[in-house]
């Protein structure tokens, strides 16, 4: 039932609101740019600016919804010029992390990798950095800390931990800048 919904959404190009009941207690907005029964690549909106995109496992979409505000905000965004600027022909293979990344990486250097469920403890999974590996089961990244200074080591992470992968958000862009600068 929710891949009709979430399906509807993309064909009408709605801003929709989604919930991740324990993994994220924050409702969250986007435009639905692909889905499968497994994962959905969204165009992040925060405060009606467009915020990278965001891939996430569908399984984990508790609730999603249009509700009048969101309607009301997409209708800000058409207003501001700021919904001519969504790509909504992007597109990945969603059928698995295996397949999305390998698409992910023919277009962007760096990305963020999430395990969002223990944001409280020491397993907790945050990587911002550059793709090294994709394997069946999981992915190995080169990340650099908030400072712009890259590990000695990679780090590997399962598929199975991943809740969210950003990719050309904000926090992205500006480590993107500065790493071109630098010439990284």
């Amino acid at each position: 039932m929710m891949i009709e919904q979430l399906k509807e959404f993309k064909t009408n190009k709605s801003l929709i609101s989604y919930e991740r009941s324990g993994i994220n207690s924050n409702r969250s907005y986007g435009f639905i740019l692909e889905c499968s029964e497994t994962l959905i690549l969204f165009q992040n909106v925060f405060d009606f600016e467009l915020d990278g995109l965001r891939v996430i496992n569908t399984k984990d979409i508790t609730k999603i919804s249009q509700r009048k505000t969101d309607i009301f905000h997409e209708q800000i965004l058409k207003d501001d010029g700021t919904f001519d600027n969504i790509d909504f022909s992007k597109t990945y293979n969603l059928e698995s992390w295996k397949s999305a990344f390998e698409g992910i990486t023919k277009e962007h250097r760096f990305i963020i990798i999430e395990d969002e469920i223990d944001a409280n403890d020491d397993s907790f999974i945050f990587v911002i950095g550059d793709i090294q590996n994709i394997e069946q089961n999981s992915i190995t990244m080169l990340g650099f800390g908030t400072e712009a200074e890259w590990y000695d080591t990679v780090t590997e992470i399962p598929y199975e931990l991943i809740t969210t992968v950003q990719l050309e958000s904000n926090y992205i862009k500006g480590f993107e800048r500065y790493f071109e600068r630098k010439g990284h």
